[in-house]
């Protein structure tokens, strides 16, 4: 069975890439814009706000008695 070949997300193998003593280059993250990384904070905040709601309004379980009777022997 032939071994698969690694490659980079380009296809190129990256053996071929050391032998030519290429960088393989990672691929590029994009910054967050300051306008992007504030709707995301507030998308949070709102998360965060709303199972904060949900603990508080957490009704306590009711107690179920149990009702099965107790055999004796």
């Amino acid at each position: 069975m032939k071994k698969k070949e690694a490659v980079n997300w380009r296809g190129q193998s990256l053996e071929m890439l050391r032998k030519k003593k290429k960088r393989v280059k990672p691929l590029l993250k994009k910054k967050r814009t300051p306008r992007k990384e504030k709707k995301r904070k507030k998308k949070e905040q709102k998360k965060q706000k709303k199972s904060r709601q949900k603990k508080r309004n957490k009704k306590p379980k009711e107690k179920t008695e149990d009702t099965t009777p107790m055999t004796e022997e």
